[in-house]
């Protein structure tokens, strides 16, 4: 509820995890809490549990970080379906998965390319329909790299 929001901000709670309604996220960013919705709800089209889309809460400018929740390939698919479904850019749907979790958890090194960042980045390819990491760098280091046939450039 909106009361338990408020009770929740003052007992230090940081962050609202899968607001049930739009009025709970409203609630929530109003009391400076990070929002946090499931990147497989955006791919699904709804919650699993019976909430709120969070394309939704996305829309209403109340969603500040998609987290993997139980599928972590999900958070770059939905940062890619958020930026065709609504009307923020890339950037900005990107920002959902990587600098606004970075902020909402005080980790003030990474989240965004810019001097002095940690460098953690990933490739993406599109893979049919699908994006699809294809290299990533952890502090610079190459860590991860895979090639997928016919892939392009999203």
């Amino acid at each position: 509820s909106i009361h338990r929001i408020a009770t929740m901000r003052n007992l230090g709670v940081a962050m609202s995890e899968f607001p049930i309604t739009l009025d709970t996220a409203r609630a929530a960013v109003s009391c400076g809490l990070p929002t946090i919705l499931g990147a497989p709800n955006v791919l699904r089209g709804k919650s699993q549990s019976g909430s709120m889309r969070a394309i939704d809460a996305i829309r209403a400018g109340v969603a500040s970080c998609l987290c993997s929740d139980y599928q972590p390939s999900t958070l770059i698919a939905a940062a890619f379906a958020v930026a065709a479904q609504t009307e923020l850019t890339l950037p900005q749907a990107l920002a959902l998965v990587t600098a606004n979790p970075a902020d909402a958890c005080g980790l003030s090194d990474r989240g965004r390319i810019a001097a002095g960042q940690r460098a953690d980045l990933v490739a993406v390819a599109q893979v049919g329909a699908l994006p699809l990491i294809s290299y990533t760098w952890s502090a610079g280091r190459l860590v991860f790299s895979t090639h997928y046939p016919s892939a392009r450039l999203p």
